[in-house]
């Protein structure tokens, strides 16, 4: 570990942390945000715990880490964006470790500038994606000390870190094991028994809170996992680019400079990393294997077990994930070239510069909440759900029991409300019958004054996700509504958002 503690690896963290800060105070996917980091970690400070108070689809790492880095930094704006910094800049770290296994020349830091200018950007916002992305490069780096520096403890640490990253999600936990049995299959490292022992051993030890709740670990991460997979999923097409492409095209270069340069160096990145992502990857293989250079096979190893579980959802955002994969390939593929490394490199740098002034420019509209203030693209957005903060300051105290409804996540942890269900969200199809019935039940027995409604566009939902059945969709979700709403009666509205009351 003292390998990853240097002046070097310093000043890289800092720089890493601060290529984030024009995201710390967009307001985008402030619901995704809320529902798999802040929310869970925030009722975690309050003393629940998951699976015995509230539910989740995902594994509780990342809510631990955001719990323990909330008790020092507050669950505001500020300690939020500030740990996707942190987290974004340690992956950075991860990235650039394995990078020198493989070279010592001035490639090794490519794959340090394609993540730290540009995968971040693709979903600026705390999430358990990133935790997994940073536990798998966390594993990636110590099976490749297996593979090619072991140790008396590398096989410990490859199991304690495999196992780590399942902690933190399900997804990232298959991509570690992965790449564990490809390293081994291939180089057959000593210390396998140990690899396992380990592994065994951390599961235990991190998943002790719950020994009396197998049933309802059980429940959250197989049994109803399905319908959540089945909505979520979507496979992987160049017609994103496509609609990429259709959606740059009237920016104009003497009007608009800097979004047309903006735009054009994000749309360029995105047909390299997600066009080209497994061609790329695949072609990696084929070279190391060619040159017969261990170091590069044992990357492109790790790279192919990343790739090979990745393809639950294979939009552009979710691959950005899994984008170490192809970041680290192209060490394989531009081994001594070194000057093309070098000109991407300050190409993607300019690139970042020109999306942060973008940013800057395109979020001007102020959001007031309890958590901070964020800045929106839409002028009305804005003006909506500053009424929205009104009402909440005037009619809900802090910590006041309010249902924010259906996929409204967000105002629970930024304008610190409580959640009286198990739910971060409740939305209908994707949640069961059951689960909408004790909702409800919940309402009516707490006396829930209020219930903050987004309007979601059922016809947008249903072009983003487009495997769940349209008919059955509209039917559930107004079959939900009524029975959400029974009690309720509309007092207030504002373009996209509604509060309804309590009736006496």
């Amino acid at each position: 570990m003292k390998r990853l503690l240097t002046r070097e690896n310093l000043l890289l963290f800092v720089l890493g942390v601060l290529a984030t800060v024009p995201y710390w105070s967009l307001y985008q996917d402030m619901d995704d945000e809320a529902a798999v980091a802040a929310l869970g970690a925030i009722r975690m400070l309050k003393g629940e715990l998951p699976y015995r108070d509230w539910m989740t689809r995902h594994t509780p790492g990342t809510y631990f880490l955001t719990a323990a880095y909330y008790l020092v930094f507050g669950s505001g704006q500020l300690g939020t964006r500030s740990l996707m910094g942190v987290v974004s800049s340690i992956s950075g770290l991860f990235i650039l470790s394995c990078s020198r296994q493989i070279t010592q020349s001035r490639l090794r830091y490519l794959p340090w500038f394609l993540w730290t200018c540009g995968s971040v950007a693709e979903k600026p916002e705390l999430n358990h994606h990133w935790f997994g992305a940073c536990s798998t490069l966390f594993t990636f780096y110590w099976v490749l000390r297996w593979a090619l520096q072991p140790g008396a403890r590398t096989p410990l640490w490859v199991g304690f870190s495999a196992a780590l990253s399942s902690w933190f999600l399900q997804s990232n936990g298959l991509s570690s094991l992965l790449m564990v049995v490809l390293i081994w299959l291939r180089f057959r490292p000593t210390g396998l028994l140990r690899v396992i022992g380990a592994y065994i051993a951390t599961d235990l030890v991190l998943w002790l809170p719950w020994v009396g709740y197998s049933q309802e670990v059980w429940l959250n991460h197989f049994q109803i996992l399905a319908r959540h997979l089945a909505f979520n999923r979507q496979a992987y097409t160049w017609q994103r680019l496509g609609e990429l492409y259709g959606f740059y095209r009237p920016l104009e270069f003497q009007s608009q400079t800097i979004h047309f340069l903006a735009a054009w160096s994000q749309f360029f990145r995105v047909c390299l990393q997600y066009g080209a992502y497994y061609i790329l990857i695949a072609l990696a293989w084929l070279v190391a294997e060619k040159r017969r250079d261990r170091h590069q096979i044992a990357l492109v190893y790790g790279c192919l077990a990343w790739a090979l579980t990745t393809g639950y959802c294979q939009t552009i955002d979710y691959l950005s994930y899994a984008a170490p994969a192809f970041q680290l390939a192209m060490l394989c593929l531009l081994a001594g070239k070194e000057r093309w490394a070098a000109a991407w490199s300050a190409l993607e740098t300019a690139g970042w510069l020109f999306r942060a002034c973008s940013l800057s420019l395109a979020f001007c509209y102020p959001i007031a909440t309890r958590s901070g203030t964020y800045y929106a693209a839409d002028p009305q957005e804005a003006n909506s759900l500053n009424q929205l903060h009104a009402f909440v300051e005037t009619h809900c105290p802090e910590n006041s029991k309010v249902l924010a409804y259906p996929y409204f996540s967000r105002e629970y942890s930024l304008e610190k409300l409580s959640n009286p269900i198990q739910q971060a969200i409740l939305l209908p199809w994707v949640f069961s019958d059951q689960e909408f019935i004790d909702c409800a039940a919940v309402l009516k027995r707490d006396r829930v004054p209020y219930i903050l409604h987004r309007l979601l566009s059922e016809e947008a939902v249903l072009a983003e996700y487009s495997n769940t059945p349209a008919a059955e969709f509209h039917e559930e979700y107004a079959r939900q509504a009524e029975r959400i709403f029974a009690d309720y009666r509309k007092i207030w509205a504002v373009p996209g958002y509604e509060v309804w009351a309590l009736k006496p």
